[in-house]
């Protein structure tokens, strides 16, 4: 039990909180019976070192183990309470994965490092969110690219050994560098400082994506999982990774589990009307579209659903609209637009558009080799020609 995953409930009660903890057994697959701790708002370090405490006792541990467990939990905390405080109110803005959300939570990973200029954990994070805004499409992922490389360099000039920082630079060289290697190496490193954190196994599992490594990919995604099975974003990818292995139907009941818990989890919707146009539930696809489409930031894998449920006459108009709103300048993702093309079969204009998401350094470039859309392209020579500028693998999609 040296690694012990925990999930709880937090409740604010007037000027303290109560929060009830469950500890998880990675081994046995099972939760272990739940602790209810009541502090004062404002001592959060003390609240996180008896919560600490009474696990181990609650466990049995051994001195050593739960000198270990206090550690872990005293590691990276900086010396104003207020600056961790705010990390911990910006990583839930963070976990909604919506623009409007990112947005808050970089605004107050901001204020945490204004607060305490050494807090490595924050610089992390800072340029992590960075690169997510990219990646849901919320900014240009090339505007993005910048603040997320500086601070995540800061954090680790601050901090070389720790393991956020090392995965978050893993998933830039994914997104900004199209560095295999690179990536490969950093979540590597991650993974060997800290394996029991259910956002590095997360992380590591688009690494494998990268390099066209898909069951190495969902392993990793039901790792982390295991670890934290209370997370939304981590079950979503572990369905959008049994989706681009080509197994929507398994993809399908993952999918739906996230709804079930959270009906209007953005994610989850979009990877779920593409498993259902792909094993023929239309109408389910469609109500989907029709109830989570945004065209900043699911617009492509909407298209391409309504496009295999004969609602061609659809995807085109709402392409041509925003085609008119990026000539307005309007923000709009080039590759999501080259992937309702492709949806189409509309070979010219998915070309003309993959080029364009080539030329802006489109931060989703590197999933053309697993995107579904891309698949009847895999042998064209001008789409292969397009590929190889990012040393990408052809597509690997095998719908079974």
């Amino acid at each position: 039990h040296d690694a012990l995953p925990i999930s709880g409930i937090l409740i604010p009660e007037g000027d303290s909180v109560r929060i009830t903890v469950r500890p998880y057994d990675v081994a046995r697959n099972a939760y272990l019976s739940s602790l209810t701790y009541t502090a004062v708002r404002t001592n959060v370090f003390g609240l996180e070192d008896s919560i600490s405490s009474a696990v181990a006792e609650r466990l049995h541990l051994q001195p050593a183990s739960e000198r270990r467990l206090l550690a872990g939990a005293h590691r990276g905390r900086p010396g104003n309470s207020a600056a961790h405080d705010t990390l911990l109110l910006a990583r839930w803005y963070s976990e909604k994965r919506d623009c409007t959300s990112l947005n808050r939570a970089i605004a107050l990973l901001e204020e945490a490092t204004h607060l305490d200029s050494s807090y490595a954990l924050a610089w992390s994070e800072l340029g992590h969110d960075h690169d997510l805004r990219g990646a849901f499409f919320c900014a240009r992922g090339i505007d993005e690219f910048v603040p997320a490389r500086a601070a995540i360099s800061r954090a680790l000039a601050l901090d070389p050994d720790l393991a956020a920082a090392h995965m978050a630079l893993s998933f830039l060289h994914i997104v900004a560098d199209w560095d295999w290697t690179g990536a490969e190496d950093e979540s590597a490193r991650a993974i060997a400082l800290d394996s029991t954190s259910a956002d590095i196994w997360l992380f590591h599992g688009w690494s494998f994506v990268a390099m066209g490594q898909m069951d190495s990919a969902v392993a990793s995604m039901r790792h982390a999982l295991a670890i934290d099975p209370t997370s939304l974003i981590v079950l979503t990818r572990v369905g959008t990774t049994l989706l681009w292995s080509g197994d929507a139907h398994s993809a399908i009941p993952v999918l739906e589990a996230v709804l079930a818990r959270n009906p209007r989890f953005q994610p989850a919707q979009t990877d779920l009307a593409d498993a259902y146009s792909l094993t023929g539930r239309c109408a389910d696809a469609l109500r989907l579209t029709r109830e989570a489409y945004d065209p900043h930031v699911n617009a492509g894998t909407m298209i391409a659903a309504e496009a295999r449920c004969r609602d061609s006459a659809g995807a085109r108009a709402a392409l041509g609209d925003w085609e008119r709103r990026i000539d307005a300048g309007e923000f709009f993702s080039p590759l999501q637009v080259a992937e309702g093309y492709a949806a189409l079969g509309d070979k010219r204009e998915m070309l003309r558009w993959l080029r364009r998401a080539f030329e802006e350094r489109d931060w989703e470039i590197w999933s053309t080799r697993v995107q579904t859309m891309f698949v009847a392209y895999a042998s064209d020579p001008a789409f292969r020609a397009l590929v190889d500028q990012a040393h990408l693998a052809a597509p690997s999609y095998q719908g079974r």
